[in-house]
């Protein structure tokens, strides 16, 4: 099963020119739905968010019983990260919503200003957040933002749902017909591997036609059931995050995710070490060219010598003190590079070591899963 629900905000409003008809929207969506419920820190950059209390009533009216509110992150120190956990929460409760998520982006009103978070401001209110409420909190952090801005940062730092946009250009239709036309459950954007994660949350289009909202609205997908969203979004289970990275619903397709992800960290590790040595190569190629050139210049020089054309130079001299020089430096050049060349492969082989006695022990989990979902 994949479930399917909106993500708002007045701008929403503005398209339709009012609240949305939520029953309607639960109809051809679930019982789950997000909204824009803050935007930056209210001391300082707090651009004006409305709407989002008639969102939230009208979303109870209509039955929905996985509601939840966004924060749109601005740059700041730990004292502005305080401000707008703050103020993000008094939003929710307010309301009382069930599930969070940060959203953390490059708007233009953002890099003009100076203030599109880094991802030090994310760590900054991933703490403040956890210093102050026990929800688990999602994550709007797309791939190009992660491998465009963040410098290959490990998102296995934040301890919460991992969020991806990865729209589906080319289709138009009903959120359920843009998923289908994606891929569905095998889309790629479910593959997507970045910062050593794969996406619990896959935003799969901006222009979904839902009945009770309108034509371009944002759309998301998780595969699994309304009850296994809930306990990755609230915490319910009392589950870690790590246990939670380790485990899932016995035979669901979120276990598969898991053991997805786990493999992926551990081929991320892989690749970084035959990146590491492809480097090595290359230097190596690179001093072997610039001995070859030190050894052309010492037989052009030597040549000039023994010929006549250096005067009355002491050649035998120069000539032996060239010889020295470079046998040295040759010497601890391939010092250097044994030890390094050795050094790396016994990390290589780490790597693989540890890949493998993971995927066995994936495999066998997985394969413990399947046997207790078939004796059910």
């Amino acid at each position: 099963m994949t479930v399917l629900w909106v993500d708002v905000s007045h701008h929403d409003w503005s398209r339709r020119g009012g609240n949305l008809d939520w029953s309607r929207v639960c109809a051809v969506t679930s019982e789950v739905m997000i909204a824009r419920a803050t935007y930056g820190d209210p001391s300082g950059f707090n651009p004006a968010t409305r709407h989002f209390g008639a969102f939230q009533r009208g979303a109870i009216g209509a039955g929905f019983s996985l509601r939840g509110g966004y924060h749109n992150l601005v740059r700041g120190d730990a004292g502005s990260m305080r401000r707008q956990v703050d103020y993000f929460r008094r939003e929710l409760d307010a309301y009382g919503c069930q599930w969070a998520m940060v959203d953390i982006e490059r708007y233009q009103e953002l890099i003009s200003n100076d203030l599109w978070p880094r991802f030090a401001d994310v760590l900054r209110f991933r703490d403040a957040w956890h210093a102050v409420d026990s929800r688990p909190l999602a994550y709007y952090l797309p791939r190009w933002l992660h491998n465009g801005y963040y410098g290959g940062a490990n998102l296995r730092e934040l301890p919460g749902p991992l969020v991806q946009s990865h729209y589906a250009g080319g289709t138009s239709g009903s959120a359920a017909r843009i998923y289908a036309n994606a891929g569905g459950d095998h889309g790629t954007g479910w593959d997507d591997a970045y910062g050593n994660r794969l996406p619990d949350i896959w935003q799969f289009t901006s222009d979904a036609d839902v009945d009770g909202a309108s034509s371009v609205t944002d759309a998301n997908a998780f595969r699994g059931t309304v009850d296994q969203l809930r306990s990755l979004l609230t915490g319910d289970d009392d589950m870690s995050w790590d246990e939670r990275l380790g485990q899932g619903p016995a035979g669901s397709e979120y276990a598969n995710h898991m053991a997805r992800t786990a493999v992926a960290w551990t081929w991320a590790g892989v690749d970084r070490a035959n990146e590491a040595l492809k480097r090595l190569e290359a230097a190596t190629a690179a001093e072997q060219t610039r001995d070859a050139a030190s050894a052309a210049a010492i037989q052009a020089l030597t040549e000039l010598v023994r010929s006549g054309g250096g005067g009355d130079v002491d050649a035998t001299a120069i000539l032996e003190r060239i010889d020295a020089k470079a046998a040295e430096t040759q010497a601890l050049v391939q010092q250097r590079h044994q030890a390094e060349m050795a050094e790396l492969q016994r990390l290589h082989a780490e790597v693989l070591r540890e890949r493998d006695a993971q995927i066995q022990a994936l495999r066998a989990e997985l394969s413990r899963l399947e046997g207790g979902q078939a004796q059910a």
